[in-house]
Formats: C-alpha cells, structure tokens, sequence
C-alpha cells in the first residue's frame, strides 16, 4: 500500500513510524510488512501411572517484532532521507558514547506503532537485528555531495528502491510487565 498525492508524491503515513531515541520519528510512506510473534514454554512434568505427562506454565519468551521497511525513492529529497533511515537503523545495533566512568551506554530504546496492529499504543522495543540487501535490479545514483564540517562528503551511489528486514525485541519497565488481561485490553 502506498500513501500517495493526486501528483503522485509519496505521503507519510502518519499512525505508522519507527521512533529512535530523542530523532525525529521515521514515518513509513510505503506500508511495512509486519510479523509479530511470542513464545510460551511449559515444562513436562512425569507423573508416576500417567499416560500422558502434565504440563504447567513455565514462562513467556520475547515477543518478537519482524518490521520490513521498503524505501523508494522518488525525489532526491527522498533518497538523502532513506539514506538517513538506514544509518539510523544501523545505529540501533551499535552502543553510545557515554560519560564519566562509563565509556558507553546500551543503544537507544525504539518505538513502534502502525495503527492498531502491534497494540493501541506505540510499543518499546530494541532492535536485535537488521539486514539489507542492495538490489542490482534498480536505478542508482550517482555519488551525492553533502556539507559536513565546512567540506563536502561524498555518499553513494544508493540504490532508488531497496528494504531494510529489522527483528525488534519487546521491553517493558518491570511495573508495566503485560499479562493476559492487558492484551486483551490493550493489546501490548
């Protein structure tokens, strides 16, 4: 799905977004493909005269979000900012600088949301993984010159459609912990 002007101009799609830390969020212009996954483990328990073994509730696994987002561009603007959502992607997996006597800190805590899907609020999640592929079956750039630090930096060439594949982890302040009652309710 595609959020589009009677120009044919890529919209954002505003209840959809990937928010990074204090950055701007990354809206989604073209729908991502969600997948959306939580484990439960029981432990088997042998009962002397059973035929079968009991099975009691040991605990859940993390839910595990798979969010592909698909970039395309189709001005210039677009593809500088697609080439800033995968550098802030790839910043997710990596630590930050710190300060006084820690040296560095855990990467930042992201949110999710598109619209009711994933819950009816934005979600924290980490992101443990990330890939992307660079197709050969779309157009290039050639390189682009941006001002940093009084010079110019040369990027590319970047490719005018590509997707990044994210797997996010759920995290929860320990005093919001979901339980059956609040998915059901909420839904994260």
């Amino acid at each position: 799905m595609l959020a589009t002007t009677q120009t044919g101009a890529l919209n954002n799609i505003p209840d959809c977004y990937i928010k990074i830390g204090s950055a701007a969020p990354i809206y989604m212009y073209i729908m991502p493909d969600i997948g959306d996954g939580h484990a439960a483990t029981y432990a088997q328990q042998n009962g002397i005269g059973r035929s079968l073994p009991a099975y009691t509730f040991s605990y859940g696994g993390p839910r595990q979000i798979s969010w592909t987002i698909h970039l395309y561009a189709d001005t210039y603007q677009r593809l500088l900012s697609n080439l800033a959502t995968l550098r802030l992607i790839e910043a997710c997996t990596y630590p930050r600088n710190g300060a006084g006597n820690l040296p560095f800190v855990p990467p930042s805590i992201c949110k999710l949301k598109c619209g009711p899907m994933l819950g009816d609020y934005e979600l924290n999640v980490v992101l443990t993984n990330y890939s992307v592929k660079y197709p050969v079956d779309v157009q290039w750039s050639d390189k682009i010159g941006l001002p940093y630090n009084g010079s110019v930096l040369y990027v590319g060439p970047i490719p005018y459609k590509f997707d990044i594949d994210c797997t996010f982890e759920t995290v929860y302040d320990a005093s919001q912990l979901p339980g059956a009652e609040r998915i059901l309710s909420l839904g994260n």
